[in-house]
This record gives C-alpha cells, structure tokens and sequence, in this order.
C-alpha cells in the first residue's frame, strides 16, 4: 500500500517555513489530531474492553436531534437515510428508546472497517485510551464531534442526511461551524504544531469549513499498488489503514512492531503533495458543488458527489 499526502495550506499556516512538508505532523508530534467518521454497523453486545469513559461535550445538540428523529415514522427514515424496512424500524425504536438507552465509549461502538483496523479493543492499553483522547476524533452527524471515549447511544444519522431542523434544510446546517471550532479549540489546547490529518469521508470532512479552521490540515489517501498496475484506491483496504493510522497515533508508535514486516515495507509514501490543481483529482476525489468546504483546496465550497466511507 502506498499512502499519498495532500496538504491544504492554511492562511496561517502557508506562510510557516516547513508548511510544506505535512508529513511531519505524522511523526510524534503533539498539537496533531486525527479526524474520522463514524461507522454505521454498531457494536453494543460484546463486553466493553474498558470501562474508562466521557460524556460527549455537544450531547445537548444530540438530544435535540434525537428528538426531532424521535417523530418519525419507518417511512420517513427509509426516505431520509434509503434504509430498508427492517433497518427504519429498528432505528424508530432507537429514537423512541433514546432517553433509556444503553451508551457505551464511540471507539468500542463504531464496528467498521475503519475500527476494526484500529483494533482498539484487541490492542489498547490505558495508556493508548489517554492517548487518542488527545489525538483522534470522531465526527458525528448526530454528535457533532466525538472523542473517543465519549459514551453514545445506539444510532443511525448520516452526516449527508437531508434533515430539515429549525436550523436549516440538512445536517451541514444544522451544525454549522460548530464542529469547526471544537476541532480548531482542540488544536489549539494542545501544544506543538497545530495539524489535522484528515482520515474521513468526503461526505463527514466536508462539515469542516477549512478556511474558518484557519489550520492546517493533511489528508492521506491510501493506494493498492500490484505489479505494474497504476495504484488505485481499494475501498476495503484504505478504510482500514484509516484506522490503523488513528491507532498508531494513539499508541504514538507504540503498536507499529505490531505490524507485519512486509506491510511495513509496501507502506511508502509516495507524492506527498499534489503538484498542482489539475493533479488533484488524481490524489482526492472531491467534487466541487455548492456548499461545505472539502478536504483539499483554498476554501471553495465543495460537496462531495460521490461518497467514500
């Protein structure tokens, strides 16, 4: 696997001498946050590998939510979310049960790709708990924005749903520049070198407005190479070196030992910044549309058109 870098300069930070070279924030270095999304199967059964746990700090914000997905009925959210039958039901109850229900950590809930290569309830010690608390979040169309060890109820609510609220037509509206200045007041609180390594989708990192952020912001893309193949993104596979990354960070290196030989060595990056505008779409795929800035760019809006989770 070969992981190419794209930076997005800042205002304040293009003018910094080693904007240029992002993929030093990767390496130790304090003040670096990780951004994911969450992961739409859920994990509320199998016993909590910690017990160590937070309150999420927009939970107010969930709530409200919450209580307006609490009034729709199975065919609403089949409409909303193009869930199937079985799924809308399970979700109105979810909502309708939500003041009862059972909360666990986000990073032992979410059971997606991304988590399962994070490997968090296999491979973390109390040390690597304390660490991603510092240094990953998780952002959440009902939540906001995560820390790992937040508690959160069992859910489904997509952050590209098109949700009207008294706050707008969709969840972008909802949450407005909220979740940007959470991330940029958790960037800032911490010391060293303010950089964000962009590790969601398109469809979550596009509720972070980049210029307001005013940080900057690295977003690896994660690339099979085979043979003489042009390197391509393999969906399965770059999902889980998302999490393996956050969870490396969290370990800050602790766990790289961990990792096979020979993934080591087929892990090189390569192309740490796209060279130009016109090569961008061969490093991110992002589509410009008509609102919510994107991971890479100068600050003009994007949208992603098609989804990667």
């Amino acid at each position: 696997m070969r992981i190419q870098v794209p930076e997005t300069r800042s205002r304040a930070a293009s003018g910094s001498p080693d904007a240029g070279h992002a993929a030093r924030g990767l390496r130790y270095t304090p003040g670096v946050l990780a951004v994911l999304s969450p992961a739409k199967s859920l994990d509320f059964d199998s016993p909590p590998a910690t017990d160590r746990a937070s309150e999420p700090r927009m939970a107010a914000r969930a709530d409200e939510l919450a209580h307006v997905m609490a009034g729709k009925t199975a065919s609403d959210l089949t409409r909303l979310m193009s869930l199937s039958e079985s799924l809308a039901r399970l979700n109105v109850e979810r909502y309708r049960d939500w003041e009862t229900a059972d909360a666990r950590a986000a990073i032992l809930a979410f059971d997606g790709d991304v988590y399962r290569g994070m490997a968090a309830a296999d491979s973390f010690g109390t040390r690597d708990y304390t660490q991603a608390q510092k240094t990953v979040r998780i952002l959440s169309g009902l939540y906001g924005v995560l820390r790992p060890l937040d508690r959160i109820r069992p859910y489904r609510l997509e952050m590209g749903t098109r949700l009207t609220t008294d706050r707008g037509e969709d969840l972008y509206d909802y949450w407005g520049r909220d979740i940007t200045d959470v991330l940029r007041a958790d960037l800032d609180a911490s010391p060293g070198t303010a950089v964000l390594v962009n590790l969601a989708s398109n469809e979550y990192f596009s509720a972070v407005d980049v210029p307001t952020l005013d940080r900057r912001v690295v977003s690896p893309v994660f690339l099979d190479a085979r043979g003489d193949a042009e390197p391509r993104i393999v969906s399965f596979h770059a999902k889980r070196a998302r999490g393996a990354m956050a969870g490396w960070r969290s370990g800050n290196g602790s766990r790289a030992s961990r990792i096979s030989p020979a993934s080591r060595a087929s892990a090189t990056p390569t192309n740490r910044t796209c060279p130009a505008p016109a090569a961008r779409s061969s490093c991110v795929a992002t589509t410009p549309e008509r609102r919510g800035p994107g991971a890479i760019g100068s600050g003009s809006p994007t949208r992603p058109a098609t989804l990667t989770r």
